[in-house]
């Protein structure tokens, strides 16, 4: 993938740290709204802001993470955030809000079954997180040129693998388009945090599914 690749009047590029808000913003707006585990907790949009932006050095510095923006105004229209698997999470997540504590054990949980069988070492395993797309540009096909370029990405600088925990059903057909197989699934019925099933008011898709793909 080459900065400034454009589609349809949308550019895709890897993600400056100018950028860091908007992104937030952006993914915030749409996680709050449709992303089953955030609603199902009540995870708010300012909430996820700070999951992301607690990101932000980590994202900037692996260049792993994605923006759409709207080639007439540099606006942003959608965003993927990245990072390498092998490397450490950043700093602070645990404090970002207690309502997301279950949603990383969720993740955690997945991520360690996933692990226990592999040497996730840096530079070899990126790691799709969230990507999201404004609402006035749903349904032009963003996310997965999103998912498409970052790929291309990855495998330019060297990564082997791309993992990915999968949501929601959009998310997961988008994926499956794209050439991932699931690994590993835990069903939203079944999961439990501190002996409560939080996420069984979601309703649709059955489970969070850990996906990978060969680069």
């Amino acid at each position: 993938m080459t900065t400034g690749d454009r589609i349809a009047g949308i550019e895709y590029a890897i993600l400056e740290a100018r950028e860091l808000g908007a992104m937030a913003g952006l993914l915030a707006e749409a996680f709050s709204g449709h992303e089953p585990p955030a609603v199902a907790v009540g995870l708010s949009a300012l909430e996820i802001e700070g999951v992301v932006r607690t990101f932000g050095d980590k994202a900037v510095g692996e260049r792993l993470s994605l923006v759409a923006r709207v080639a007439s105004t540099g606006t942003l229209a959608g965003a993927l955030l990245g990072e390498d698997f092998g490397t450490p999470p950043p700093a602070g997540l645990d404090d970002v809000s207690p309502r997301f504590a279950p949603i990383r054990a969720l993740l955690d949980g997945l991520d360690e079954r996933y692990r226990a069988s592999r040497d996730i070492l840096p530079g070899a395993y990126a790691h799709l997180f969230m990507v999201g797309v404004a609402q006035d540009y749903a349904g032009q096909g963003i996310a997965q040129q999103l998912v498409t370029r970052c790929l291309a990405n990855a495998r330019a600088r060297g990564y082997r693998v791309a993992v990915t925990e999968a949501t929601g059903t959009t998310s997961q057909h988008v994926f499956r388009k794209l050439g991932f197989r699931e690994v590993l699934a835990t069903r939203y019925q079944d999961f439990r945090f501190r002996g409560r099933r939080v996420f069984s008011s979601i309703v649709g898709p059955d489970a969070t599914v850990l996906m990978e793909r060969a680069l």
